[in-house]
């Protein structure tokens, strides 16, 4: 004959004070964890700008290329006075630095540009796709 298992209950373990302020405390985090995420997720996230360069390759072609704009480049040509002295990254200067290629800058404009030109372009304003309808292409 099989024998039948008997069901013996377990005592039920009470939870200790601490361990009820350790899992009050666990739920807090949480709360304040979900709460940061949707803090995070609403913060606008900032424009990058960028400026088209231009360089000549022969009287037919002309090569056009979007630069990320920040202080270290020329708002009107393009130029970036931290790419040309092999600097580096703008960001990841020194802030004496930054003075002395901010100086730079405004050197260059004062010397190279008396019209300006407005070539500057918002992220959000550069195209993703192609829109013409040439087979070639």
């Amino acid at each position: 004959m099989p024998a039948k298992k008997l069901k013996i209950d377990k005592p039920v373990e009470e939870q200790s004070l601490e361990q009820e302020a350790i899992a009050a405390f666990e739920k807090e985090l949480a709360v304040e964890a979900v709460a940061e995420e949707a803090a995070e997720a609403e913060k606008p996230v900032a424009k990058r700008r960028f400026i088209t360069k231009e360089t000549v390759i022969d009287k037919y072609n002309v090569k056009r290329t979007r630069v990320l704009l920040t202080p270290a480049v020329c708002d009107k040509c393009g130029f970036d006075v931290a790419a040309r002295n092999g600097l580096g990254e703008y960001e990841s200067m020194s802030p004496e630095l930054k003075v002395q290629v901010k100086a730079a800058i405004d050197e260059h404009k004062s010397i190279v540009h008396t019209i300006a030109t407005d070539l500057i372009v918002d992220e959000d304003e550069v195209p993703t796709e192609w829109l013409g309808q040439h087979k070639k292409f």
